[in-house]
């Protein structure tokens, strides 16, 4: 199954560095659910958020 478009754009918003809020002042067609998906994704796999940066 593909990854969603969504979560890709993510990816490549983490590697720059983003902020979680300037990447969905950015993308607001990302929903709370999506973020929630993406955050405990992150958790699952051992990582680390500091001060807003993913």
């Amino acid at each position: 199954m593909k990854e969603p478009y969504w979560k890709d754009i993510w990816i490549s918003c983490r590697k720059r560095g983003c902020s979680l809020n300037k990447f969905l002042n950015q993308n607001r067609i990302f929903r709370l659910r999506r973020v929630k998906y993406v955050v405990n994704e992150m958790k699952e796999n051992g990582e680390v958020i500091k001060n807003g940066k993913f």
